[in-house]
């Protein structure tokens, strides 16, 4: 019996140094969200706490792409630091485990929040649950198909070369398509062959920047009028990839670049990382942004 009991002792002495002095967070709250793990971690690291970005109060100690964000709140004099572990347990479905910390009072409240329902674990689960619906309003707006195997056609395509912020992508189209549409418009022996388009050269997820060749399909022809200095052409080539069909608008397509990478992930495919879009629709006639369509393709290695 005592031997059990010191047993015993020794256990909860261990749990209680565990608790007060190396457990790095005061309280946890856990979530299921039915969203890729890539999306659930582009939210988060755009996420001001429901406010204008101007407005945040939410600023960003560190990042792991996809895995693992740690993001400051200043709640008035309090700051508590959030560290959020995002798991997936498939292509669609996440796990988000928010662990909170109050980075002043961290000792006492590890004590409070085992007795007392104080404004520290009320304003822990009021943040987390606000993060969530948050999530589910964002999904409100796009629709994402099925993933399946397909291929990328081959495409002969006058283009412009783009680099820009992830976010700025829309914007960066509508600026340079008059570039390549004048020169298409210009030339009567070039023809429009089919819908635009956009190749993905480069995705740093660690900066959130993108370079894109934003491209145009035309007829083939033995040689071209003469070019424009910032308009090229060139013929695509034929590739197997992954695709889903995105509705929505085309502004937050790469939510269609998440799940193929998320899927991707998950069934141990190896991916370029190098999405294309394939757009059906014109902004400029002003239909319900849901019923726009963009094939999207991410290319099998």
């Amino acid at each position: 019996m005592k031997s059990i009991l010191r047993f015993v002792g020794i256990l909860l002495v261990a749990l209680g140094v565990w608790y007060f002095f190396i457990k790095d967070y005061n309280y946890r709250v856990t979530f299921t969200s039915k969203q890729s793990r890539s999306i659930v971690f582009d939210h988060l690291v755009n996420w001001h706490d429901g406010r204008p970005a101007s407005d945040s109060i939410v600023s960003l100690v560190k990042k792991q792409p996809f895995h693992h964000v740690v993001q400051d709140y200043s709640f008035g004099d309090s700051i508590f630091q959030i560290e959020w572990k995002l798991k997936m347990l498939d292509p669609n479905t996440t796990k988000v485990i928010a662990q909170v910390k109050d980075e002043q009072n961290s000792l006492s409240q590890n004590l409070n929040v085992l007795f007392t329902n104080n404004h520290f674990k009320q304003k822990s689960i009021s943040t987390v649950e606000k993060f969530g619906k948050g999530l589910l309003k964002n999904a409100e707006n796009y629709r994402l198909s099925e993933v399946r195997d397909s291929i990328i056609p081959a495409q002969k395509c006058a283009f412009i070369s783009v680099k820009c912020k992830t976010q700025e992508k829309a914007s960066a189209m509508l600026k340079n398509i008059f570039y390549v549409m004048n020169y298409i418009k210009g030339n009567d022996e070039v023809e429009l062959n089919g819908n635009p388009f956009l190749e993905v050269t480069q995705w740093d997820v660690e900066k959130d920047s993108i370079a894109f060749d934003f491209c145009f399909p035309i007829n083939e022809m033995e040689s071209y009028p003469e070019l424009p200095s910032n308009v090229s052409i060139k013929k695509t080539e034929e590739r197997k990839a992954l695709k889903t069909i995105f509705n929505g608008n085309y502004r937050i397509s790469d939510r269609a670049w998440y799940q193929l990478r998320d899927y991707a992930d998950y069934n141990n495919i190896a991916v370029t990382n190098l999405p294309t879009e394939i757009f059906f629709n014109d902004p400029h006639e002003g239909t319900n942004s849901l019923e726009w369509v963009a094939e999207v393709f991410m290319p099998i290695q």
